[in-house]
């Protein structure tokens, strides 16, 4: 194994680690937490010399998530926010935090953009599968619900990272036989045909995953959607965006409306972005305040 391998390996082992000291946390104070993204797949699913996993990411029930901050809280993570926009970050993150070992930790309480995709959460939880995380009994989503996420995730990140998903998706696919008129009926319900549609067809350019043509032929968008979707995303290249100098919110002005199956979505979301900036605009005084007293509160302690 060559020196890099090498470093992957270690430095997701400590990941990892952190994960299941953090889901042993919330189990204990009797919070159920499915484990996302990288931590849930890297090793028995990915293997762990290939793939990097970035950090922490947990979901909870919306109405778990006090106990969850607490339970976190106590073992030693520290939350922060990064920005005033408090009301906006708690419609998808419950909170973001920093472990005693420095790692990031997210909470969600929604998988990526709750006004934008509708997936099923209370679904997503009675169909996790349990699996071994660093020795220890964890949840995860289930085999249909990995491939789904990993083609929101793509959505939401405008197809700008060049990243690990269609890695993730061959390896979902090969170890994990996931059934494919369950992953078509549930992309429908979660609103998401078209980012499903765009991820499986880069999946099967970039690791020639076999995907059944009934399949891509069930969630083919229309002909304008495609050719539309075609100008900004090349699915050939290991970063589909095409403009790797556009900033993010270009990116999403031209992505969003085109990977997103409600044609709605974008006066929705436009509306609900002033209301909630308003409201958090308002609070920013009270929020500024609150943490400068916490501050001097937590120095104080120490």
């Amino acid at each position: 194994m060559s020196h890099e391998r090498h470093r992957r390996v270690a430095s997701n082992l400590l990941i990892i680690e952190e994960a299941a000291r953090a889901a042993d946390a919330l189990r204990e104070a009797g919070v159920t937490a499915l484990v996302l993204k990288g931590c849930a797949i890297a090793g028995d699913i990915v293997a762990m010399e290939e793939r990097d996993v970035g950090d922490v990411d947990l979901l909870v029930r919306r109405g778990d998530w006090r106990r969850a901050d607490a339970a976190l809280k106590g073992l030693g993570a520290t939350r922060f926010s990064p920005s005033l926009r408090v009301v906006a970050g708690r419609l998808h993150h419950a909170g973001a935090y920093v472990t005693p070992r420095g790692r990031s930790l997210d909470v969600h309480v929604a998988l990526a953009d709750p006004w934008r995709w509708s997936a099923d959460i209370e679904g997503c939880f009675a169909r996790a599968q349990r699996f071994s995380l660093a020795g220890r009994e964890a949840y995860r989503l289930c085999a249909e619900d990995l491939v789904l996420h990993a083609a929101i995730n793509q959505a939401k990140d405008d197809y700008y990272a060049a990243g690990a998903v269609a890695r993730d998706v061959q390896a979902v696919v090969d170890r994990l036989e996931p059934s494919w008129e369950t992953i078509v009926e549930r992309a429908g319900a979660w609103r998401c045909r078209v980012a499903l549609y765009t991820t499986l067809e880069y999946a099967r350019r970039r690791r020639s995953v076999t995907v059944p043509e009934s399949v891509l032929s069930a969630l083919r968008p229309p002909l304008w959607r495609r050719r539309a979707l075609d100008a900004v995303i090349d699915i050939d290249r290991p970063r589909p965006y095409r403009f790797d100098n556009h900033p993010r919110r270009l990116r999403q002005l031209l992505v969003a409306p085109l990977a997103t199956d409600d044609p709605t979505y974008f006066p929705r979301r436009a509306a609900a972005h002033v209301l909630v900036g308003a409201v958090d605009g308002l609070l920013a005084p009270a929020t500024v305040a609150l943490r400068a007293l916490s501050q001097r509160r937590a120095s104080v302690t120490r």
